[in-house]
């Protein structure tokens, strides 16, 4: 036996910057257990940084895992069909998205060993997208390290003194010419709160990759050439290969030739956070 209720409409506020509404929320659960299953109907809209987001899908369901005290340790959101549009944008179209999320501990911010892995299909971003308008495969899969208290410059600033970090294990990334698989590592920011750390990936298309990034003005032609001079391009089996984030750059190289500067391809920006 199940009860069942009935939301709508639905809205959540969290301060100025965040929001989640919904024409209709279903909510289900057995009458023995504190987990939840959830399906949404009509119309969403997520706020983020202040900003709108409007969201339609074909179907939204999901569930929720929790404790005997209430508190989520596990949380899981599946969407078909998915239409996101921010304001004065081109809609972005995915078909297929699942979010999945894990804390072991029920504390506010993201606890250390909290999980979370997504998996998009077939993203369509027509006139915007770097390598292509079509995304086949976002598959990441991440760990949180240490505890990070709320998304603020000084909770940041303070989870990177703790050597706070994300490890980056079994991902993929299928995006035009960009086949990268098998990828791991760890992230982490730097002092001035830019992106540090490494990222190892199997690529297979190494003068393919170096085109079109230069062809979106992401990287010089120069640099294309130097890639393709001193990167042994990938013909069939794919190489492993290293993006380094130092110093506020990103750099690459192939594994295997530390003994070589890797070369810089664009400076890093510092993350967004909310406030001080």
């Amino acid at each position: 036996t199940r009860l069942e209720v009935t939301a709508t409409p639905v809205q959540v506020r969290l301060g100025r910057e965040f929001g989640y509404t919904a024409d209709a929320l279903v909510l289900s659960r057995p009458l023995r257990s504190e987990d939840l299953a959830f399906a949404v109907r009509g119309q969403q809209s997520f706020t983020v940084l202040g900003t709108r987001i409007a969201v339609q899908t074909e179907a939204t369901v999901g569930e929720v895992v929790r404790r005997a005290d209430g508190t989520i340790a596990a949380f899981r959101v599946g969407a078909t069909g998915l239409t996101a549009q921010g304001p004065n944008r081109e809609p972005v179209q995915i078909k297929r998205l699942d979010v999945r999320a894990s804390s072991p501990e029920g504390t506010a911010g993201v606890p250390d060993g909290a999980t979370l892995a997504v998996r998009a299909e077939a993203v369509a971003a027509p006139g915007r997208a770097l390598l292509g308008d079509e995304i086949a495969l976002l598959d990441a899969n991440l760990r949180f390290h240490g505890t990070l208290a709320a998304a603020t410059r000084s909770a940041v600033a303070d989870w990177q003194r703790r050597d706070g970090h994300i490890s980056v294990a079994e991902s993929s990334l299928r995006w035009g010419p960009l086949d990268a698989r098998a990828i791991q590592g760890t992230l982490r920011v730097d002092g001035a709160l830019r992106p540090a750390g490494v990222l190892d990936a199997a690529l297979a298309d190494i003068p393919g990759l170096a085109a079109a990034l230069a062809s979106s003005a992401w990287i010089s032609a120069d640099q294309a050439a130097t890639l393709l001079r001193r990167v042994a391009p990938a013909q069939g089996d794919a190489r492993r290969y290293r993006l380094s984030f130092l110093d506020g750059w990103a750099a690459f190289n192939e594994i295997g030739q530390d003994q070589v500067a890797p070369i810089p391809l664009w400076r890093l920006p510092s993350l967004p956070v909310l406030s001080r």
